[in-house]
């Protein structure tokens, strides 16, 4: 028997249902990934991308990294992260930001800081990369995302919540998520839920969308909406 020393590939919580679609998958990053789908020509995409790594920063001096990354630091707004490791930042509150890697890595987040965050400062780094899933929402226009997603969540659908750099924790038929609109114009939006009810929240997705022509699509189409597989 042949032994090996290569750790196994993780997969996301959809890997089954991906699977089962027909999906076409790929190994990156210590990751099997599902890289496209044969029926995935359509104006508006569904895109799983839980395996990018999320990063939560806590704690009392959370404000005073937020200055370094938003002009007016107020709960609910969305920036980019450039540099080696780019992403989306999210003021989730006073003492809690995330982040939302853009690129996929097999690692380098142990030791991970944001730009302008000093050694000294009392905060405290949770990897979420395990803890949640996240999906891109992408259409034409960011108004095929607000029409599915019209009346299905806690909050509405208010144009505020879909411009370009927001966020907001609300709720998608019972399930707590955060949705975050990508900070410049692109039509992306993300959703990110607890791990263990991503395929419930997939399936549901797929099925408010199936009037609005939506259809599960693989990472091969995200570097076009400046996500990196």
């Amino acid at each position: 028997m042949k032994m090996t020393d290569e750790a196994p590939l993780a997969r996301s919580p959809l890997h089954v249902w991906q699977e089962a679609h027909g999906a076409r998958f790929g190994e990156r990053h210590g990751w099997r990934l599902a890289e496209s789908f044969a029926a995935q020509r359509s104006d508006l995409l569904l895109v799983d991308v839980t395996p990018f790594a999320k990063l939560a920063f806590t704690g009392y001096e959370i404000l005073d990294l937020s200055h370094t990354h938003f002009p007016d630091p107020q709960p609910g707004r969305v920036v980019a992260v450039s540099g080696a490791k780019p992403g989306w930042l999210c003021h989730q509150s006073d003492e809690q930001l995330l982040f939302l890697s853009t690129r996929l890595e097999a690692e380098g987040f142990a030791s991970f800081r944001l730009p302008g965050q000093p050694e000294h400062k009392r905060i405290t780094t949770w990897d979420m990369t395990s803890a949640y899933a996240g999906f891109l929402l992408i259409g034409s226009d960011v108004s095929d995302v607000a029409r599915l997603l019209g009346g299905h969540l806690n909050l509405g659908s208010s144009p505020s919540i879909l411009s370009p750099g927001s966020c907001v924790e609300t709720g998608f038929y019972g399930v707590p998520c955060l949705l975050a609109r990508a900070p410049d114009d692109r039509p992306v939006v993300g959703m990110w839920v607890a791990w263990d009810v991503a395929e419930y929240v997939w399936d549901r997705l797929l099925q408010i969308g199936a009037a609005h022509g939506l259809a599960a699509a693989g990472g091969d189409v995200l570097r076009e909406f400046g996500w990196q597989a």
